[in-house]
């Protein structure tokens, strides 16, 4: 009998959501094996019946995982206990963070990039559903998966309005959720607000400041009575929250309100065919904002919403006045080169979206998903388009292996904080480098490899 597959997940829901195509494939790999998940069980109990067959452990049972043996062992979670368990675990292989001796290491390029993320996503065009699977499947297999094309229901006026997030900042305030209920009711629409239990007091203060009382709903389903209530609406609107990748897991369309410290690049909805609104300013898609408000919180309005509500029930796209929506991105979830991809419905054209653009491109023909001629003309593009920040960029490059060298000469390890003295631009190579040393120990062949991923770059970059 084929040994199991462990996964560690003891994120949030969305997480765990986000999990669930990794589940598929390694079903898919692996037909023989059983999939086994440690998560919180306050975040899986809800889902089991949504989820692909897995046998979910709880925490409190992690000792019953340390008596079996395993295939593979992957380690999706930051948490340190879930690296200790990864680190204590029988198995043939170990893929993500574990412990070591006491000592945090992390296997594998896909998740020693994941890592390096931390603080430091800015130019990352990849998202967590891929990142937890590229180092475990065949890349072709995700490719070659096809999801189910969202149905819309044009006469069904039913919205859910989900008003909750993880952060404050990564929602609208209340004030915006009651004008947009009233809009909408105006419109003809069926607002419906959702929340789970944390939400109550957040709903009750949309319903006073609304004029209009909308169906709330908030704090009153379950998971299962959430997701069967999916099925009755046309459209969700939500922040980057758990029920939203719940919503685009069972099929219903959303309409992603992305604000605050997040990257829709990242967690926005996974499946094809829905709809992202985002801020146009050059800081958006930030691990954590450092400014005493976020810039990005009040840069939608209500009626740009009620806009797009109306062309995603409608399906037209073709005459988008970019007038109406000035000030945000909109972007439609899709796949492109099998990988996910965020189509622009109306976007800016900016040195930031072409440098992600570059970066997708050099990491994926760095780990075999793509070729480099492709990351050669991103290089071109951005000299010829920026040739002050291809400048910069290149120079950055330069800076770094002559600083890198000179740590080596004195025979001194490079400071932890030596990758943020990078240009932003440069920050993805500079913090997996030092991320890369860290996990070998700052050894002579993790600084040869870093200095011939800075060389390879500086021959991919035009010259000057």
């Amino acid at each position: 009998m084929a040994k199991p597959i462990l996964i560690l997940q003891m994120q949030r829901m969305g997480d765990l959501i986000m999990s669930f195509p990794l589940f598929l494939w390694l079903q898919k790999t692996f037909p023989d094996s059983r999939i086994h998940v440690v998560a919180e069980e306050s975040f899986y109990q809800g889902l089991v019946a949504l989820s692909p067959q897995v046998l979910y452990i709880p925490w409190p049972r992690h000792d019953h995982v340390l008596k079996e043996n395993f295939s593979l062992a992957i380690n999706l979670s930051h948490r340190p206990r879930a690296a200790w368990l990864a680190g204590r675990v029988r198995a043939d292989e170990i893929i993500g963070p574990y412990t070591s001796e006491n000592v945090l290491r992390v296997a594998g390029n896909w998740q020693l990039y994941r890592s390096s993320l931390v603080q430091n996503n800015r130019y990352n065009r990849f998202h967590w559903a891929e990142l937890n699977a590229l180092d475990a499947v065949d890349p072709a297999m995700i490719k070659r998966t096809s999801w189910p094309k969202l149905i819309l229901q044009p006469d069904n006026r039913r919205v859910g309005v989900f008003i909750g997030a993880s952060q404050e900042d990564k929602r609208p305030r209340p004030e915006f959720f009651a004008l947009l209920c009233k809009e909408l009711i105006r419109r003809q629409y069926h607002p419906v607000i959702l929340g789970g239990p944390q939400e109550k007091d957040l709903a009750e203060m949309v319903l006073k400041l609304c004029s209009v009382k909308p169906l709330s709903l908030a704090g009153k389903l379950s998971l299962p009575q959430l997701a069967g209530l999916f099925k009755s609406l046309g459209l969700l609107i939500t922040p980057d929250t758990g029920p939203m990748h719940l919503a685009a897991w069972t099929g219903l369309a959303t309409l992603n309100l992305s604000l605050g410290p997040v990257n829709p690049w990242e967690t926005g909805p996974y499946q094809p065919g829905h709809t992202v609104i985002r801020s146009n300013i050059s800081c958006s898609g930030c691990w954590e904002c450092i400014q005493k408000k976020p810039l990005c919180s009040d840069s939608f309005t209500v009626r740009q919403v009620v806009i797009l509500v109306e062309r995603i029930r409608s399906g037209q796209w073709s005459d988008l006045k970019t007038q109406e929506l000035k000030g945000i991105n909109v972007h439609e979830s899709g796949r492109k080169n099998g990988l996910y991809n965020l189509a622009g419905l109306k976007t800016s054209k900016t040195a930031a979206s072409l440098m992600a653009s570059f970066w997708h491109s050099f990491w994926a023909s760095r780990f075999g998903l793509g070729q480099e001629s492709k990351a050669i003309k991103k290089a071109a593009l951005l000299k010829q388009n920026y040739p002050l920040v291809h400048g910069r960029f290149r120079q950055s490059a330069i800076d770094f292996l002559v600083q890198l060298k000179i740590s080596i000469k004195k025979g001194e390890h490079p400071d932890p904080e030596f990758w943020r003295k990078s240009p932003p631009c440069f920050r993805p190579l500079s913090g997996y480098a030092h991320l890369l040393w860290q996990n070998s120990d700052y050894s002579s062949s993790s600084f040869r490899s870093s200095i011939r991923m800075v060389q390879d770059l500086l021959d991919i970059l035009p010259g000057a």
